[in-house]
């Protein structure tokens, strides 16, 4: 809703959700969306890592951003659970 908008909230459930992907050991996070709005968090196409959807999208709203200074390098393509029907 309009009025909750603008108010950091958005920016808080992202850096939460990265702390716990950090957490429980993962290297990337993945994301689709706003091609406007994930880069303000350093996201950048996830082809770049390597990453490609499993469907066709714009590479510039199927983003990542790697969550730690590992050496670890995936590529390949997502695979999303059963529950999603992809």
């Amino acid at each position: 809703m309009p009025q909750y908008q603008r108010k950091g909230i958005g920016r808080k459930l992202i850096e939460e959700g990265h702390k716990i992907a950090k957490e429980l050991g993962y290297h990337y996070y993945i994301v689709l969306g706003s091609e406007n709005y994930y880069p303000k968090f350093n996201y950048i196409p996830a082809i770049q890592y390597g990453i490609k959807a499993p469907f066709e999208v714009p590479n510039e709203n199927f983003m990542a951003i790697k969550l730690n200074d590992t050496d670890v390098e995936i590529k390949g393509t997502v695979e999303y659970a059963k529950e999603f029907g992809i």
